[in-house]
Parts: structure tokens; sequence; C-alpha cells
């Protein structure tokens, strides 16, 4: 199965992204498939207007992705 997290608290600590760490390993270890979503980096991009190729990339990822996890 193909993943993908939608993580919208980008800071490396606080409790989301410990969680998220988690569900990422507990995703692996059962050989799910899990792909990478926009980093703090791209969204400050998106809110200046740049939309660049990587992020259309993570927008196909999204639009495949058998599961879809928000927090």
């Amino acid at each position: 199965m193909k993943h993908i997290i939608l993580y919208a608290h980008p800071n490396p600590q606080n409790l989301n992204n410990y969680l998220k760490q988690i569900l990422i390993g507990c995703l692996w270890h059962s050989r799910h498939e899990v792909v990478p979503a926009l980093s703090l980096d791209d969204m400050k991009a998106q809110r200046m207007g740049e939309d660049a190729n990587h992020v259309k990339k993570e927008k196909e990822y999204i639009s495949s992705a058998d599961h879809m996890i928000q927090e």
C-alpha cells in the first residue's frame, strides 16, 4: 500500500512530529510505502506564489496514494 502523510506542523520539536515519525516507522516495518509530502521550505515558497516542479510531483503523489493520513 502507498501512503502519504499530510503534515501541517513542520516544527521538529513538537508532539505531532514525534507521532508522525512513529507512524512512518510502523508503516515501513509493515512494508508499506510512504511518499514524502511538502516541507517547510515548500510551504514558504507557495506562500510567495512559487510552485516548484517538485511540488507538482508531490501533488501527483497525493492523487496516486492508496491512503492519505491527515493530522
